[in-house]
């Protein structure tokens, strides 16, 4: 199990995250655009809202969006 640092994923946050099926928002540079892709293979995106289960995964990343799917934070868990 690879351990994941939170500190390592802090870049992220201000950027914007868009699901693979989607298109890049008009005005949205490249350089702020996060995909499914770029993020470690267990990881769950997370809107405002989102009901989740309590359980901790140690390397799993958590990446918390606002409803514009702006990053706002990110956690291990």
């Amino acid at each position: 199990m690879a351990k994941i640092n939170t500190d390592d994923w802090k870049h992220l946050i201000g950027k914007q995250f868009v699901p693979e099926n989607e298109s890049v928002p008009t005005g949205v540079p490249t350089e702020q655009i996060i995909r499914k892709s770029d993020l470690p293979s267990k990881h769950r995106v997370l809107g405002p809202n989102a009901i989740t289960t309590r359980d901790f995964i140690q390397d799993r990343l958590n990446v918390h969006v606002d409803n514009s799917n702006v990053i706002k934070s990110v956690n291990i868990g």
